[in-house]
C-alpha cells in the first residue's frame, strides 16, 4: 500500500462492532509493519489448505455455456479494486445499443431494491434502472433472460465463477496493491494464485494515478507478458449529492473541513478523490468493507461531526445506499464518481466485438 500522503487525519471512533472494526483499521493502516509480516508467515499453512479447497472444487465443476454473451468483471485480490464502477460502465455501454442487461451478482435474486440486497447490487439498480439483477446460479440467470438476441449477462465478481463459460473475462487490478504480499488468503489477500492471471482476457489497472509513474509502468510491463490487452482506469468526481439537497457544486468543498467515512475495501482511494476538491482538512473514518451501520454508528458520526467543527459529512455512494433509512441530524452527502479509461475507444470496440 502506498504511504498515505493526503491531508487527512484518521480518527478512531467507537463502533457497533468494536473488535472487528479495530482489527480492520489496524490492518488497513499498518499492513506492512513487522507484526503483520510475521503473522503472514504463520498463516501460510492455512493458505495451503485454502488453495487445496480451490482446486478441489474446480475438479468437480462442470462448465456450462449460456446461449447469450457473458462478460465477467472480477479481481484476484480481496478488497476494493473499483470493479463495481466498471460493471456500471459496461452495463451502460450495452444499454446504449438497446441490449437487455442481466447482472449476475451476490445481491438479491429478484432484482428488486430491498434491504436484503448487497450494497453493490443496490447501486447498480439505482444507477441503471433498466437492468435485471439476479444470482450466479445458472437456473437463476436463465429465468431472467428474455429469450431474444438482445440478452447480455454481466458477471459481477466473476473471475472465480468457474461454472459459467465467459466470452470476455476482465480482471481489475488495484495499482496501489496489485498482489499484496503474493500470498493467498489468509496469509495474504490473493484469492487465487498469480499463475491464474493467464485466464484473464483483459487487464484493467485501477487507481493508476495513486502510484508513481514508474511503478505503474512496471505493472503494465508485467501484465503484458500474458499477451492480453492492458488498460488503466482512474476515477473522477462526477457530482456531490444526497436525496434531500440534491447536487452540490464541487467548489462547495474547497477550503472546508470535512468528515469523511467509508466501509469499502480501499478507503484510501476515496480519501484521495476527496482531496482533489482542495478541502482545508479531512477527518477520515475507516469501517470494515461491507460494514452494516447501526444507530450507534450514526450517532457517533454525528457527535464527531459537531465536535470537530466539520462543515460537510461525506461518504461513498456504496455506503450511502445503506444509510438512506436513517434519519440524520446533519446532512450527509456522497461522491458520485465515474471511471476514466485510457484508450476508451479501444476498450469499447472490444466490448462491441464480443457480443456482435
Amino acid at each position: 500500500m502506498e504511504k498515505w500522503r493526503y491531508p487527512v487525519e484518521i480518527l478512531k471512533l467507537r463502533t457497533s462492532r468494536p473488535f472487528f472494526s479495530n482489527i480492520y483499521r489496524r490492518f488497513t493502516l499498518q499492513r506492512n509493519n513487522l507484526f503483520f509480516k510475521v503473522l503472514s508467515i504463520y498463516l501460510i499453512p492455512f493458505s495451503l489448505c485454502y488453495l487445496a479447497v480451490i482446486y478441489l472444487k474446480r475438479c468437480f465443476v462442470r462448465i456450462r455455456r449460456l446461449e447469450v454473451p457473458v462478460i465477467s468483471v472480477g479481481n484476484i485480490t480481496a478488497g476494493g479494486t473499483g470493479k463495481t464502477s466498471l460493471v456500471m460502465y459496461i452495463a451502460d455501454f450495452y444499454q446504449r445499443y438497446r441490449k437487455h442487461i442481466v447482472v449476475a451478482s451476490s445481491g438479491n435474486k429478484k432484482g428488486q431494491i430491498n434491504s436484503s440486497m448487497e450494497d453493490e447490487a443496490i447501486m447498480l439498480k439505482q444507477n441503471i434502472p433498466g437492468i435485471t439483477i439476479t444470482g450466479k446460479k445458472i437456473e437463476e440467470i436463465y429465468k431472467e433472460l428474455s429469450g431474444n438476441k438482445k440478452d447480455i449477462v454481466i458477471l459481477d465478481d466473476g473471475f472465480h465463477c468457474h461454472h459459467i463459460y465467459k466470452d470476455m473475462d476482465i480482471l481489475v487490478i488495484d495499482a496501489t496493491n496489485p498482489f499484496d504480499n503474493n500470498f493467498l488468503i489468509p496469509a495474504g489477500l490473493l484469492r487465487e494464485p498469480k499463475r491464474e492471471l493467464k485466464r484473464a482476457d483483459v487487464f484493467i489497472i485501477s487507481h493508476s494515478s495513486m502510484v508513481d509513474t514508474m511503478r505503474c509502468k512496471n505493472l503494465i510491463r508485467y501484465l503484458k507478458r500474458y499477451r492480453k490487452p492492458v488498460f488503466t482506469m482512474d476515477y473522477k468526481i462526477d457530482s456531490i449529492q444526497n436525496n434531500i439537497n440534491g447536487h452540490l457544486p464541487l467548489s462547495s468543498l474547497k477550503g472546508k473541513v470535512l468528515l469523511a467515512f467509508t466501509g469499502t475495501g480501499n478507503p484510501f482511494s476515496f480519501f484521495s478523490l476527496l482531496s482533489t476538491v482542495s478541502p482545508l482538512k479531512i477527518y477520515g473514518v475507516i469501517y470494515p468493507d461491507h460494514f452494516h451501520y447501526q444507530t450507534q454508528d450514526i450517532k457517533e458520526l454525528e457527535d464527531t461531526f459537531l465536535k470537530k467543527g466539520a462543515e460537510y459529512l461525506i461518504t461513498t455512494e456504496k455506503d450511502y445506499v445503506k444509510l438512506s433509512e436513517y434519519r440524520w441530524k446533519v446532512p450527509v452527502f456522497f461522491l458520485k464518481i465515474k471511471p476514466i479509461l485510457n484508450n476508451r475507444e479501444e476498450f469499447d470496440i472490444l466490448l462491441y466485438n464480443t457480443v456482435e
